[in-house]
């Protein structure tokens, strides 16, 4: 969801909701960062983007308050260069 802002993130978590089957599963993946640090990066290609940055506190609050019951959550930890990035996996059941 790196490309979805805070609010975008809770929405879409709102309504997978609504549309997921009781047990259904809802996977979320992105880099983990405090949010105001979001901003355009270039990519390997030279493309220009926006980055959204999420936090684990507001995301695993959305999905309990929507329903959701967390099944994994794990996090992954490399070198890009000169930056440390985290990435976040969520597996939440409906």
């Amino acid at each position: 969801i790196p490309y979805l802002s805070k609010e975008e993130s809770i929405q879409l978590i709102r309504d997978a909701a609504s549309v997921l089957a009781d047990g259904g599963l809802l996977y979320l993946s992105t880099m983990e960062a405090d949010y105001t640090t979001s901003g355009y990066q270039t990519s390997s290609y030279g493309d220009t983007v926006y980055v959204y940055y999420h936090e684990e506190g507001y995301l695993t609050k959305a999905l309990h308050e929507n329903g959701y019951s967390i099944l994994h959550l794990s996090r992954n930890t490399y070198q890009l260069g000169s930056d440390t990035i985290t990435d976040l996996l969520i597996v939440a059941r409906k």
